[in-house]
């Protein structure tokens, strides 16, 4: 019990609790319920702590094996259907739904968060409500942080915390690839045991975090989700629903408030989370939630009904949809098709006993019928830049569609298998790695990550034809926009102006339809050909609709003048401001900055823009005419009688100064 002393000190049990507590919230990334070791507590410490000095849910679940959807329910008490972020990557939660952090922010709390990995950067939306995000890059692989990372970051956002405060803390190290400290692990290790070596490593960082700034706070510890280490033939996670990947360790502790030791068997969700901590903090919880309060704990009059889902069979591989029921022992998962198990005889999922059990199918896929069908219609699937995307499938998280008839996502794990395979060859063997995911996209060329793997090997490798790549690969993907606007603008750059136009008009169909979202790199590449082909309006539509901040000077500056040649000057600032900012030496920038601000009145900042642009290119002979004109119009004589005598020494013989 040392690390409990060291993380809650020394106080009696009998201690009243501090009015407004603080408040941590704990998720480990891609743990599973049975890595933590509770019962002889010598890999994970501090998770037993918590767990003896508070309840421990013996089974929790996820709704889904996915980071980003995961973290949406656990932070707004509602499941994918109804919050609507179904998949890591283009999706955004709406500003509209309430989040734990503003629900404490609005008692007064102080709040932080510190990610580890790009999944959960803010362009996702799960920043509302927080103080402070602290989603920058890390020094591990792909930007991710190490658990030390964290742990110095999260104790420095509180060190500049005024209590009471809430912290999220978010531990990637458990999702692959498995490389945890040397101290964690021996020479021969397995891949289970690399796992559970980087389950450790964060549970000894947690450890210092709680033992610097945990003592009286109520610390709510869970996963987002599990791991498939071969179950089911699935590995790692995203596909399947099954208790190897949905099942999480939650814990929830509160020395002297809440029941300490106590192991609750029913179940509880990520989507409960939000209210049970409304409610021991005495906050008002949202109208509307999926989630229930589960602390204190009441036994249910009926078994609770627990959801799950994956958007990547369907999404990102073409496939049926895959969601599950689950009611105590047995749950339902639907495919194409629906598969029925029973768990108390057979918790390996093993066994499908559907034909066997039709009163549960019908049943349970009533119960999933409701919930699929509150399906949010405010967010949609989008695509992503290529640094984004690059990001996510180094994580595992971009595959490929294959099946457009809606197939069966348990009879393609052998390509999910064979892609991650070719991912593993990348980095080691270049040569063959490119090789096979020619071969991947010759077989499935309506594979779109296949296509994304491709590409940057074979530009690095200089590879010969790069332009029929893709072509070919915007052809079989006419509904990806990131592989369309490639396409474009690869023919455009290739003189073939006539398909570039035509893939342009194709990437702007998908573009304009309703409720779709596209990411900032599809969008900036289709607007590059835009101004390529001097379709001046696209060109304008496509740049307004990246969100900003925009910082490519090109497109700033093309995005500035669009404004300004159209008669929106006051829109055109902004632009031509970070212009000069990101570009001090671009003479034509300052120079249009000032234009702008001259026709808007802003006379004495027009001149100063102007004089930059004089200074950095002085043969500009009408800019100093124009400077003239400024000069004369803010009563300075003699600067604009300076300015004059330079316009006309450069030959110039404009107004004010012939």
């Amino acid at each position: 019990m040392w690390l409990l002393a060291s993380i809650y000190g020394c106080a009696p049990e009998s201690a009243p609790a501090p009015p407004s507590p603080n408040v941590i919230l704990v998720t480990f990334d891609t743990t599973r319920w049975d890595d933590l070791d509770f019962e002889a507590p010598t890999a994970t410490p501090t998770w037993a702590a918590l767990a003896a000095a508070g309840t421990r849910f013996e089974h929790a679940f996820t709704p889904a094996p996915l980071t980003l959807p995961a973290h949406a329910t656990l932070l707004t008490g509602l499941e994918p259907p109804r919050h609507g972020v179904r998949n890591n990557g283009g999706y955004r939660l709406d500003p509209g739904f309430d989040t734990l952090a503003e629900v404490a922010r609005g008692q007064g709390y102080a709040t932080a968060a510190v990610v580890a990995a790009p999944v959960l950067y803010r362009r996702y939306g799960l920043d509302q409500g927080f103080d402070s995000y602290d989603d920058a890059p890390g020094t591990a692989e792909e930007g991710q942080r190490t658990a030390t990372e964290v742990t110095d970051r999260a104790l420095a956002a509180v060190g500049s915390l005024k209590s009471p405060w809430l912290l999220w803390v978010h531990y990637f190290d458990p999702h692959d690839s498995y490389a945890p400290p040397a101290v964690y692990r021996q020479p021969g290790d397995d891949e289970p045991a690399l796992h559970r070596g980087e389950v450790a490593y964060a549970d000894a960082e947690l450890g210092r975090l709680l033992a610097a700034v945990g003592r009286g706070a109520l610390v709510v510890a869970t996963a987002d989700h599990g791991e498939s280490l071969g179950e089911h033939g699935e590995f790692r996670h995203g596909f399947l629903v099954h208790d190897s990947t949905t099942r999480v360790p939650l814990v929830v502790s509160w020395p002297g408030t809440i029941d300490e030791g106590l192991v609750v068997p029913g179940p509880a969700r990520h989507a409960d989370i939000l209210p049970t901590v409304a409610t021991l903090m005495g906050w008002p919880i949202p109208q509307g939630l999926d989630g229930v309060v589960v602390v204190p704990w009441s036994t249910p009059a009926s078994p609770r009904l627990v959801y799950a889902e994956s958007a990547v069979p369907s999404e990102n591989f073409g496939l049926a949809p895959i969601t599950a029921m689950r009611e105590g022992d047995v749950r339902l998962v639907r495919t194409h098709r629906d598969r029925l198990f029973d768990l108390a005889s057979d918790p390996g999922e093993l066994v499908d006993v559907v034909t066997a059990r039709e009163g549960d199918r019908q049943r349970l896929g009533a119960a999933l019928d409701v919930v699929v069908a509150a399906a949010a219609t405010s967010t949609a699937p989008g695509d992503v830049g290529d640094d984004e995307r690059r990001q996510l499938e180094a994580l595992g998280y971009v595959h490929a569609p294959l099946d457009e008839a809606g197939g069966d996502i348990y009879d393609h794990l052998d390509f999910a298998v064979r892609v991650s395979e070719a991912k593993g060859l990348v980095g080691k063997e270049p040569e063959r790695a490119y090789a096979e995911f020619l071969a991947l996209a010759e077989a499935y060329p309506g594979a779109p990550a296949v296509w994304e793997s491709l590409f940057p090997l074979a530009r690095d490798l200089g590879k010969p034809g790069y332009a029929a790549l893709a072509a070919k690969a915007a052809d079989a993907n006419p509904g990806e926009p990131a592989l369309v606007s490639r396409g474009a603008w690869v023919a455009m750059e290739g003189g073939d102006r006539a398909r570039g136009s035509s893939l342009l008009d194709a990437f702007l169909v998908l573009a304009k339809r309703p409720g779709r979202h596209i990411g900032p790199g599809s969008l900036t590449t289709a607007a590059k050909v835009a101004l390529g082909l001097g379709r001046d309006d696209d060109a304008l539509y496509l740049l307004e609709s990246v969100a900003d901040p925009l910082d490519d000077v090109g497109l700033l500056l093309a995005r500035a003048r669009l404004r300004h040649r159209g008669g929106r000057v006051a829109a055109a600032l902004p632009d031509y401001a970070r212009c000069v900012e990101l570009a001090p030496n671009d003479a034509s920038a300052w120079l249009d900055y000032g234009y702008a601000l001259a026709s808007e009145r802003q006379l004495a900042e027009a001149a100063g823009a102007i004089e930059k642009s004089l200074a950095l290119e002085p043969m500009q002979v009408e800019a100093w005419a124009r400077l003239a004109l400024l000069d004369q119009g803010l009563g300075r004589a003699e600067a604009a009688k300076a300015a004059c005598e330079a316009h006309r020494q450069r030959g110039g013989r404009s107004k004010p100064c012939d």
